[in-house]
């Protein structure tokens, strides 16, 4: 069942670093990683993020004994250039991703999938009401992300053939909005919470990933870390386990306000933003992986010779 929670107007967030506090039974010793440093996740504004965000304020963290740091960013950019630095161990991200890391020597793999979806929405200007109206029509989009996978496949299963639509590669989230508003765009795909804002604004949902039932966001962490610190990652697990309950089981009301706060979005609003009911920690399926790099090798994205156990690990999962 959907649940609401106010998000921010047209992206603008802010920034937010939480830190878990060291705790729990006094006689157990706070899960830490090499020298006393927490496990450190970057996350981005959006609906995966939420989870964690939870799990930090609640003290799930805390009460398991493990030390986490959230480090939130404003741009995907942002977010790959600490992963790939180390400036951060864990990320949430998406299976494209995690190949194309992998594919650059970064031993990144996927530990749980997360819930976030791609949304193809039309612009109030353009008067499509349905799917099937994109034929001959323009679709703005990233390239190579998620979102280009997401489109492709979205379109294929409503039978519009890729070739009457014209893809238009803008990297910029913001800069896609703004035209899918103004009409300088036929319709856009985007995530939460973006889709919301864009709703605001007259934008109409007219397909969603969750609707294919694709299944390619997930949080990735550092081969390193899972080798070196199982029962921290056990832990970091438990409690996310923790979070997607909570989540789950409580109506909106109770956790609105701090949870608009502690994700950065501003106070003064407009709209909504539709929560999907989260999982408890699972991992992709090998369906999942063989579809994406089905998708990667005809995109010429693929250049090595990956497999399912590559790219997840299934140990924490279960």
């Amino acid at each position: 069942m959907k649940k609401k929670i106010i998000t921010a107007l047209l992206c603008v967030f802010l920034c937010a670093t939480f830190s878990a506090c060291t705790g729990g039974d006094p006689q157990e010793a706070t899960e830490t990683l090499n020298d006393g440093e927490p496990l450190v996740i970057g996350t981005l504004p959006d609906t995966q993020a939420i989870p964690f965000i939870v799990a930090q304020h609640l003290g799930y963290f805390e009460a398991e004994n493990v030390d986490v740091k959230i480090e939130a960013f404003t741009s995907a950019a942002d977010r790959d250039s600490a992963i790939q630095s180390n400036a951060v161990n864990a990320v949430t991200t998406d299976l494209i991703a995690v190949t194309l890391f992998r594919q650059s020597d970064l031993d990144l793999e996927v530990i749980l999938s997360t819930d976030g979806s791609q949304q193809i929405l039309a612009s109030a200007k353009s008067n499509i009401t349905s799917i099937e109206e994109l034929d001959g029509k323009t679709l703005t989009l990233s390239e190579n992300t998620i979102m280009d996978y997401a489109s492709d496949r979205i379109l294929a299963h409503y039978g519009v053939a890729k070739d009457r639509v014209t893809y238009s590669y803008i990297p910029q989230i913001t800069v896609r909005m703004e035209m899918l508003i103004n009409g300088s765009v036929d319709a856009a795909t985007m995530p939460e919470p973006q889709v919301s804002v864009a709703k605001d604004s007259g934008a109409t949902v007219l397909a969603s990933s969750a609707d294919l039932g694709l299944n390619a966001t997930c949080l990735a962490m550092l081969s390193t870390l899972t080798t070196d610190h199982p029962d921290a990652v056990a832990a970091f697990v438990r409690a996310y386990n923790k979070a997607v309950a909570y989540l789950n089981d409580t109506p909106p009301e109770e956790y609105m306000d701090w949870l608009i706060l502690e994700a950065g979005f501003p106070e003064s609003v407009g709209g909504t933003i539709i929560l999907p009911v989260y999982r408890e920690a699972t991992v992709p399926t090998e369906g999942d992986v063989a579809d994406v790099l089905d998708w990667m090798t005809k995109r010429g994205l693929l250049t090595a010779d990956l497999t399912y156990d590559d790219l997840v690990n299934i140990e924490f999962a279960r």
